[in-house]
């Protein structure tokens, strides 16, 4: 069993070179969210905008406003590194 699940993978990851021949396959666990603080302050930063643009604007598709939250702190990101260059 366990060798036609290493067949398995082994298939799977030259069929997905082979459909993507640039990528790299990176091997490890990923990093949980919670152990990198300033990644979970960003993410709850950006879902509490999106609740507030939600709500002000009366809507219910978070995809909708994702854009303008994206502006509004990249713009802010801008002007704070213009103001640090003067």
């Amino acid at each position: 069993m366990y060798y036609f699940i290493l067949l398995f993978h082994s298939q799977l990851i030259d069929r997905l070179v082979k459909l993507w021949p640039y990528s790299n396959i990176v091997h490890g666990k990923p990093c949980h969210s919670q152990t990198q603080g300033s990644v979970e302050r960003a993410n709850q930063d950006v879902e509490c905008k999106l609740v507030c643009w939600m709500n002000d604007n009366k809507s219910e598709k978070w995809s909708t406003a994702l854009k303008y939250v994206q502006y509004a702190r990249n713009r802010c990101a801008s002007i704070i590194i213009a103001n640090k260059n003067k």
